[in-house]
């Protein structure tokens, strides 16, 4: 998306979401599972308070929405460290399958 780059408050909006994936990714290297899971609820929390918190800006109101949009679904990956924490790759795979 464009308005991530197109300000500076969408740079920071950026910055703000790739930290808070950094945390997700960090819990799947220490505990697996049960780090991840404790961990869902409270980063679902941050995302909704950035979506509230970035909404006022009106360069950023699509890619607010497509946030606002998936709140809830963006911190659901598979649990284990050697798989990457966003589902298009795994989509992918599974579609070739099918194919």
């Amino acid at each position: 998306m464009d308005a991530f780059k197109s300000s500076e408050t969408g740079e920071k909006l950026a910055w703000e979401i790739h930290s808070l994936l950094g945390k997700l990714k960090e819990s799947l290297t220490l505990d697996g599972m049960d780090y991840m899971s404790s961990m869902k609820d409270p980063l679902d929390r941050k995302m909704t308070h950035l979506v509230r918190r970035y909404e006022q800006y009106g360069e950023l109101h699509k890619l607010v929405e497509y946030i606002r949009n998936d709140l809830g679904s963006w911190f659901t990956c598979p649990p284990y460290k050697e798989m990457v924490a966003a589902n298009n790759l795994a989509e992918q795979n599974i579609k070739e399958l099918w194919s």
